[in-house]
């Protein structure tokens, strides 16, 4: 069905709304299939950082460890 360019009667309107409400449909097809993927990456982003995090927390942990018992040991 080709879009209206100009309203002017009933049938004009009813042509615009059913071009309207299918390419609607669409567009919200599309925007479900996007957030899907986006959904899919962030998710995998945040496992990648939680990685990450956990291994800074050991070295700087191991760092901390190293750093107090060499401290200790050039006290005495």
């Amino acid at each position: 069905m080709p879009r209206p360019e100009k309203i002017e009667t009933v049938d004009d309107i009813r042509l615009w709304i059913t071009d309207h409400d299918a390419r609607i449909d669409v567009w919200w097809h599309d925007q479900h299939e996007w957030n899907k993927s986006t959904e899919y990456k962030m998710h995998s982003l945040v496992e990648r950082l939680t990685a990450v995090e956990k291994r800074v927390m050991w070295l700087s942990g191991a760092a901390a460890a190293v750093g107090s018992i060499i401290g200790a040991l050039l006290v005495k």
